[in-house]
């Protein structure tokens, strides 16, 4: 059956495209720990670590993708009875869709908890 290998090396929390990956024949009975066999099933994951070229791309050695990472400027959304606002911050940590980050706004320099929604985006979260 076609599996999905790496087709260069993908470093620790790199995205992955369809270029980085290839279908090769696999006897899926030695694939222990899981596979994908679309190429689709991977595009816009990232690596949990480094990834060898030629390796057996298996659930275990991906996870989703980073949408914000540590340093960048976020914006953040918020909203409360009806009313919304929104603000530039900087994320404190890397994270992906639905993690729980620290941000620190950079108009109040206050740091809060936010929740990232998408690429670059997060939304309050109001304790």
């Amino acid at each position: 059956m076609p599996v999905v290998f790496a087709a260069v090396v993908l470093e620790r929390g790199q995205g992955i495209t369809a270029a980085d990956v290839q279908l090769q024949p696999v006897n899926i009975a030695k694939a222990s720990r899981g596979y994908f066999n679309q190429v689709e099933q991977v595009v816009g994951l990232s690596a949990k670590r480094r990834v060898r070229e030629g390796q057996m791309l298996s659930p275990a050695l991906l996870t989703g993708a980073v949408l914000v990472k540590r340093g960048q400027q976020v914006e953040i959304r918020a909203t409360q009875d009806g009313i919304q606002a929104r603000a530039v911050g900087e994320a404190l940590a890397n994270g992906q869709l639905g993690d729980v980050i620290r941000v620190k706004n950079l108009g109040s320099e206050k740091t809060i908890d936010a929740k990232v929604i998408e690429p670059g985006v997060v939304t309050s979260t109001f304790r």
